[in-house]
């Protein structure tokens, strides 16, 4: 299929593919893709109802898991056997909310909203009521998740879902990517930025978002748009 654009559209596109350093073909594919994905989720729901099924749908048992790190949840489970949770029915996959402001979403929001046991899950799951817009993510905070839940398959389960539902949307990330990844991860080496927070921050930086969804307050008040704009945080900060 050949798409015939007038010159304006040619300069804009143009210009936008050198700011966000992709090819004009991929940025018009992903802009086509997001008003298909919008005029079918028109009618859709907001990312509560979407997944609300899912929330809470397992209990670990351990409260500090949506802040552990992988290597902890391992060692853990060295120690004693996996108690896998009874498989549920995870009901028909409704629509999600979509449209063009993105909130993203990292690791350990992911862990608490499914994990009825987390400290953090109440007010992941007060905070995601309140969220219209839709969620966004990339593959390493999915990666971070599982590992989290390693010992809970009806946990990992359910955080896929939430991406098969486009509940939560992937936002990808590749080799023009990297570079920047890398610098922000020697920047902030004194934190240390892992993997997840470097593909976040350029994700961030490269679409314009500047909202994040985390129970990693410490880390992502410290982080810097560009080097200069923070990031506002969900859920904010208790009084």
């Amino acid at each position: 299929m050949t798409i015939r654009l007038d010159p304006r559209i040619r300069i804009r596109l143009a210009s936008a593919s050198r700011r966000r350093g992709r090819t004009p073909s991929a940025l018009a594919r992903a802009a086509l893709e997001a008003w298909l994905d919008s005029e079918e989720g028109a009618a859709g729901l907001a990312p509560y109802e979407a997944i609300a099924d899912l929330i809470g749908c397992v209990r670990g048992g351990d409260p500090l898991r949506s802040t552990r790190r992988p290597r902890e949840i391992r060692d853990a489970l060295r120690t004693r056997a996996i108690d896998p949770a009874a498989p549920g029915d995870p009901g028909r996959p409704p629509k999600p909310q979509t449209g063009a402001a993105v909130i993203l979403v990292d690791a350990g929001p992911l862990v608490a909203l499914v994990d009825a046991s987390d400290q953090h899950h109440r007010t992941c799951r007060a905070a995601l009521r309140s969220i219209r817009e839709p969620l966004g993510t990339v593959w390493p905070a999915i990666s971070e998740a599982m590992d989290r839940l390693l010992d809970l398959p009806r946990g990992q389960q359910a955080v896929l879902e939430m991406v098969e539902r486009k509940a939560v949307r992937l936002l990808g990330i590749d080799e023009s990517d990297v570079a920047r990844m890398r610098e922000l991860m020697i920047k902030y080496a004194d934190r240390p930025m892992d993997l997840t927070d470097a593909a976040l921050v350029r994700v961030a930086e490269r679409e314009g978002l500047t909202t994040v969804f985390t129970v990693d307050r410490k880390d992502f008040g410290v982080y810097r748009l560009h080097g200069r704009k923070a990031f506002r945080v969900i859920p904010g900060s208790r009084t």
